[in-house]
Order: structure tokens, then sequence, then C-alpha cells
């Protein structure tokens, strides 16, 4: 979907953040309590519009100090929450091959070693010719994005581990934590 042609780069970059932040509100939600509804309500709470962990940096920053993710994944969601930022709220025409665009992926490319070698370093002759069967797009978009995705994908598994590493940690909590007391106006009313 986010290689055709009707996709722009703006919807891959913001669609891709979108995916990652919802990721890191289930690792946040995996560490809350879950055993009480009113705890539940709480929580919910929490990611409401202008609550604390209703926007992507506010996520980044509590998983980051909670040690939910570590120091390099937090870097690499900084990144890409700032290119998510360019396209949404850059004026004019924002794509892969603009030069802020550019300087960002260049740095998300250094940042993640495991994918680097998707990324070509230099342009080609051929970067801007037609693939054929797939509409209007070019070479260069192609490798962009599927670099850019290959990105997000391996983000989204490293964040998924988080959550199952997290969910596991919360039964144990759960587990070892004692029955809840009575409150003390029901101990009162005895």
């Amino acid at each position: 979907m986010l290689l055709i042609d009707t996709e722009s780069d703006r919807g891959c970059a913001i669609f891709s953040a979108a995916i990652l932040e919802d990721g890191l509100e289930q690792l946040l939600r995996a560490v809350c309590r879950t055993d009480d509804p009113v705890a539940g309500k709480i929580v919910d709470s929490l990611f409401q519009t202008y609550a604390p962990f209703s926007t992507f940096s506010a996520k980044i920053q509590v998983t980051y100090a909670l040690g939910l993710i570590p120091k390099d994944l937090k870097e690499i969601l900084d990144l890409i929450r700032k290119l998510r930022n360019d396209f949404a709220h850059g004026k004019g025409s924002v794509t892969f091959q603009t030069p802020e665009c550019q300087s960002r992926l260049q740095e998300l490319r250094k940042t993640m070693d495991r994918v680097a070698d998707y990324y070509p370093r230099e342009t080609r002759p051929d970067d801007n010719a037609l693939v054929p069967a797939m509409g209007n797009i070019t070479k260069r978009q192609v490798v962009d994005r599927l670099s850019f995705c290959l990105r997000i994908a391996d983000i989204s598994g490293r964040i998924s581990a988080a959550i199952e590493r997290a969910r596991t940690i919360g039964r144990r909590r759960l587990q070892r934590m004692p029955p809840s007391s009575p409150s003390r106006r029901a101990k009162r009313q005895r």
C-alpha cells in the first residue's frame, strides 16, 4: 500500500509514524494496571487529547524514562517523529528527496546499522525512470519508500518485543500484589 503511486511520501511517513505511536501506546498500557475497572478508566484518560501521554513525543519520552525501550530506539523514534513533523507541518511539497528529509533519512540510516544497506548512498542515472506496472512512481521513490518501510518494520518489531516483555513483567507483578484491602470508610462502617 505504501509503495503504490496513489500514496505520497507524506502519507507514507505520517502513516508509518502512526503505526509506531500506536505500538508505544500498547507498550505503555501493557505496564499499567488492568485488574481494576477504575484503574482502566484512569489509564484511558492518560491517552486522551491534551493528556500526559497524548503525543508521540510524550510516549517516546515516557517509555524511555520507564526503561521500556533502550536509548538507541528512543533516538530512532525521535528521528521518525521529526521526519513525520516535517511532512505533517511542511509548507508546500515535501518528499523523501527534499533536502531536510534526506538529512533526517541519512541520520536515521546511521543510527540503524542493521538496515543501512537497504538505502543507496549515491544517486543513479536511472533514479527518475518510472517503474513499470507501478503507475507514475519513479525508481528513486520506490527505493526511498521501501527503505523507510523496512526501517519502520524493524522498529515495529522491536516495540512488539518490548510489549511482550512488559506484559510478562506486568503479569508477574499482579500475581505478587496482595489482594485489595477494604477502604477505610468501609472498615469504619463495620
